[in-house]
C-alpha cells in the first residue's frame, strides 16, 4: 500500500485479503438465507443478537405469507366445487418458490462475479423466459401424470383429464413466473442501489407463493370450472 507519492505505507497480507473475502461471502450467504448478516462466530454470538437478526426477516415474510390466506379465501367456491384442487396447492406453489429461488441464486451470484449487470436485463430476461418455459414443460408433464392418477374417490365429479391438464398448465405457468421473478428481482435491486442479496430465496419464494395461488385457481376456473 502506497501514498500519492508512491511511498510505502504498509503491506496487506494474504491473510487480510482472505478474511475480507470470507466476510463478504458470509454476508452474501446470510442475506440469501433471509438473515441480517451476523459478524460474530455463530455459537459465540449473543442469543438476543441472533434472535433479533433472524426474527426481522421471518416476521416480514410471515406477514407476507398471510396473503396466501386472502388469496385462497377468494377462491373458496372453486375449492368447494372441486376438492381435489386443494390437494395440489402445495405442489403448485412450491414449484414457483423453488424455481424462483434457483433463478435468484444464480443471478445474484452472477452479479457478484461481474458476469452480468443490470444493463444485461434484456439478455437475462430472454434467457430465463426460454429456461422457464423448458423447466415448466418438464415439470408440467410430471404434474400431468400425477394428477391423471388421482383416485376416483378424490376426484368426485371432476373430470380426470381436465384436472390433469389444469395441474400441468398451472405448474408450467407458475414455474415460468417464478423463474422470471427470481431472475429479475436481483437486477432490479442492484439497479436501485439495494443489495441484491435481499432478493433472497425466502423473499422470492414468499412472493411467488402468493401470486402462484392466483395463477393456479385462475387457470382452474377457466379449464375445470367453466363447464
Amino acid at each position: 500500500m502506497v501514498d500519492d507519492e508512491h511511498h510505502i505505507l504498509g503491506i496487506i497480507t494474504h491473510d487480510d485479503v482472505i478474511d475480507v473475502v470470507v466476510e463478504e461471502a458470509t454476508e452474501d450467504a446470510h442475506r440469501m438465507g433471509g438473515v441480517v448478516p451476523i459478524a460474530e462466530n455463530f455459537l459465540e454470538a449473543g442469543f438476543f443478537t441472533v434472535w433479533r437478526k433472524r426474527t426481522g426477516w421471518l416476521s416480514c415474510l410471515f406477514v407476507a405469507e398471510l396473503l396466501t390466506f386472502t388469496a385462497l379465501a377468494s377462491f373458496e367456491n372453486a375449492i368447494a366445487a372441486v376438492v381435489a384442487l386443494s390437494l395440489f396447492v402445495p405442489l403448485c406453489i412450491s414449484t414457483g418458490g423453488n424455481s424462483g429461488s434457483q433463478a435468484a441464486t444464480l443471478i445474484t451470484r452472477a452479479l457478484a462475479l461481474g458476469q452480468v449487470t443490470p444493463r444485461d436485463w434484456r439478455r437475462v430476461l430472454r434467457h430465463e423466459l426460454l429456461m422457464g418455459v423448458s423447466l415448466g414443460l418438464t415439470l408440467g408433464a410430471i404434474g400431468f401424470l400425477r394428477a391423471a392418477l388421482t383416485p376416483k374417490s378424490v376426484l368426485g365429479n371432476a373430470d380426470r383429464w381436465l384436472l390433469a391438464l389444469t395441474i400441468a398448465e398451472s405448474v408450467a405457468a407458475i414455474c415460468l413466473w417464478g423463474t422470471v421473478v427470481g431472475a429479475m428481482l436481483p437486477l432490479i435491486f442492484k439497479r436501485l442501489g439495494i443489495d441484491p442479496g435481499i432478493a433472497s430465496s425466502p423473499f422470492v419464494a414468499t412472493f411467488v407463493d402468493v401470486t402462484g395461488i392466483v395463477i393456479y385457481f385462475s387457470i382452474a376456473r377457466v379449464l375445470l370450472l367453466s363447464g
